[in-house]
């Protein structure tokens, strides 16, 4: 069996672990698509596949759903959070700020996809309320490596830690790294570290910064973030939404 794994633009740990699992057991490939440029390529794609895999419930699941039913093939939706949000106060979420097309095309693949899946039960209430799916949806945490992600024994720091993929001005929103950052002031004799900031966020991100215990740093592999884990005495999750979180599960 061939599958194509379809997700928009940029490809997530998570997204990159169910490829690694999908290759185990059939031939996969993968698209990252960019839909004013790409219908051409993932219709082709679609055609030499079986089955289409597609992360997240956005204009680009419709348009993939669409070519699945229109060449013969099977399709599987994954929800895992912002094709479930709607969290006006900051501009995010599908459901908040997709244009008319955005929100039909999303409905389209949710109500015609062969499976949908959601990676958490709220995001099937969201879905209920925003989108009106009223069709049944099959839950699949992400998965998580119980061998690789345990405590080893590494002496605890007086750190306070939260992890998370900056990339924007409305992901500092969202993720609550400004509400971490007004909470290391109140704290100075203890250390706050953020993980996760890209290079073009970095420097966005020491203007919310009001004393000398933080330390920003970039996204870095599993191998490198266990051991911040496991030396960090308090891990800090104050996101606005989530899906499932993968930083909290880790």
């Amino acid at each position: 069996m061939r599958i194509l794994v379809v997700y928009y633009r940029h490809k997530s740990t998570f997204i990159q672990r169910d490829i690694d699992i999908l290759s185990k057991h059939f031939e996969v490939d993968e698209l990252s698509v960019n839909m004013t440029k790409d219908v051409l390529n993932l219709s082709k794609k679609i055609r030499k596949s079986d089955v289409v895999y597609i992360w997240f419930a956005g204009k680009h699941a419709g348009v993939s759903v669409l070519l699945a039913k229109i060449f013969g093939k099977k399709s599987v939706v994954v929800v895992g959070g912002y094709d479930a949000a709607k969290v006006p106060e900051i501009n995010y979420g599908l459901w908040a700020v997709g244009s008319f097309w955005d929100k039909k095309l999303a409905k389209f693949g949710l109500k015609h996809a062969n499976k949908v899946i959601a990676v958490s039960k709220n995001l099937v209430s969201n879905l209920r309320e925003y989108a009106n799916i009223k069709r049944k949806v099959m839950i699949v945490p992400t998965g998580y490596d119980y061998s690789f992600w345990k405590l080893e024994n590494h002496k605890k720091e007086n750190l306070v830690l939260t992890v998370a993929f900056v990339n924007s001005d409305k992901r500092i929103k969202l993720k609550g790294i400004d509400i971490f950052l007004r909470i290391a002031k109140e704290f100075p004799q203890t250390k706050f570290r953020v993980i996760g900031v890209k290079k073009n966020m970095q420097e966005k991100l020491k203007e919310y910064i009001e004393s000398e215990n933080v330390e920003i740093l970039p996204p870095l592999p599993p191998s490198g973030l266990i051991l911040h884990y496991q030396e960090a005495r308090v891990f800090s999750l104050l996101s606005l939404s989530e899906g499932l979180p993968n930083t909290l599960c880790e």
